[in-house]
């Protein structure tokens, strides 16, 4: 059994639109801005088993933002082949689909995992300008 904490997925949109903030107006009277109003993703938490298609390590200053990662800081990720998804916690929503997905850790993780079944809970983070899947725990499935 591993167990991973996580900091740091896919720096690309959160699926969800959020509400318009109210924009100030240009000379002319015309609308600032064009894009939604800045939302977090909500509260979730999603256990999925998985396939490990790939591991990688992201040395200090590799990996780009959004969200926010510290600079300083060595990342490493698997990329998941989600087989299956389902909520994690009563308390959380599961947004992870079936598909593939990339989810970082700070902690590094064992290279001996590709092509091999895994149950993991993974969490996206961040807001409407960019999303990270993070992996909160890792359980090689021995087949």
């Amino acid at each position: 059994m591993v167990a991973v904490l996580a900091v740091g997925a896919c720096a690309s949109p959160v699926g969800q639109t959020a509400p318009r903030a109210a924009e100030p107006s240009a000379p002319g009277g015309a609308p600032r801005g064009s894009g939604p109003a800045r939302a977090n993703v909500p509260a979730n938490a999603s256990r999925v088993t998985a396939l490990v298609l790939k591991h990688t390590t992201y040395l200090p200053g590799t990996l780009a933002a959004p969200p926010p990662v510290l600079p300083s800081a060595t990342y490493y990720s698997l990329t998941l082949d989600v087989r299956s998804a389902t909520a994690a916690r009563a308390d959380a929503l599961s947004l992870a689909q079936p598909g593939v997905i990339e989810a970082f850790s700070q902690q590094p993780l064992p290279a001996d995992l590709d092509g091999r079944r895994v149950d993991a809970v993974v969490r996206l983070a961040g807001d409407t300008l960019g999303s990270r899947w993070l992996l909160i725990e890792l359980h090689p499935i021995n087949d």
